[in-house]
């Protein structure tokens, strides 16, 4: 199907930016040293996780959680002599990372710091754990919101966090694809364009699957172009899904109670647009609604619906 074909009906991609960071709002410079164990790495985005040391218990050792993005300027240490993040490995013990933590304008703010922290006195399984149990407590909220819905969710974030996420996440409509990278290093117009590529192809195939759906039931009492017949099908709920063409307008008016449907050549007072007023109504009452180019709506028609029954 052409990109013009766009799912309107219970279709909106919501983007869940996954970042457990958070950033201290005070400006100037810092240098912050640290020696522990590198527990996450992402080079792609200059990010790591750092397990600190900061005493023991009785049972194990308690540890600080560092992590986050390196500031513009980081200068990292290993061994007393400036290295790369490269030269950094998981598991490395005992190494010194020193970085600076900058405060690069960005949109016209100097009060964010491109290091971030969070975490305290907890193992790497702990704050796993920790992680998970708040991933949970979102997915469970995201199945209220949308377990009638079943809309595409399309993850943003560090790819560690993204892979954390799916192990807690039972929403059917999670998308395999997401954005990596820190969320908060994209605008709403760069996410929307991002999750717009992942969630592109699961409409296609929901709309040509949908037209398969009609073609099987064409010719029988389940299916029809007609508006006068779709039109009071849709205000009594029997609508299951509606294509319609996007480049028409039918007008008319409509009367509920008669269910009767009288259709115009061209506007005159009092007149509505039909098709517009048949999505309204199918998707006042949970149908689908998918607006495509005329010659795109099966049967070539301007119009095609599937009853429930």
């Amino acid at each position: 199907m052409k990109r013009s074909i766009v799912l309107i009906a219970s279709a909106i991609a919501l983007l869940f930016c996954l970042t457990f960071f958070a950033a201290q709002s005070f400006a100037g410079k810092e240098i912050i040293r640290m020696v522990g164990e590198i527990t996450a790495i992402d080079l792609m985005h200059k990010t790591v996780v750092v397990q600190v040391p900061i005493g023991k218990t009785v049972y194990k050792e308690k540890r600080f959680t560092v992590g986050g993005p390196l500031a513009p300027d980081a200068e990292l240490i290993k061994d007393s002599r400036s290295v790369k993040l490269e030269e950094f490995k998981v598991g490395d013990r005992e190494k010194q990372l020193q970085f600076h933590t900058g405060t690069p304008e960005t949109a016209g703010r100097t009060d964010r710091r491109a290091a971030m922290f969070h975490g305290h006195g907890a193992g790497t399984d702990d704050t796993k754990d920790r992680i998970l149990r708040s991933f949970r407590r979102i997915d469970s909220g995201v199945q209220g919101v949308l377990s009638e819905e079943n809309a595409p969710v399309v993850l943003a974030g560090v790819d560690y966090l993204l892979a954390l996420y799916r192990k807690a996440n039972s929403y059917p409509g999670l998308c395999k694809g997401g954005i990596a990278g820190n969320p908060e290093g994209f605008s709403a117009k760069e996410l929307h364009e991002q999750a717009w590529k992942i969630v592109e192809p699961h409409f296609h195939e929901v709309v040509h699957d949908a037209a398969a759906r009609y073609r099987q039931l064409a010719g029988t009492a389940r299916a029809a172009d007609d508006l006068r017949v779709i039109l009071p099908a849709s205000h009594h709920g029997r609508v299951e899904l509606l294509f319609v063409a996007v480049s028409i307008q039918k007008w008319g008016v409509f009367d509920p109670l008669s269910s009767s449907v009288t259709m115009h050549e061209r506007w005159e007072p009092g007149d509505e647009d039909l098709l517009n007023l048949a999505a309204l109504q199918t998707m006042r009452n949970g149908g689908a609604v998918y607006a495509a180019e005329l010659d795109e709506v099966p049967d070539t028609s301007y119009s095609a619906a599937l009853f429930r029954y």
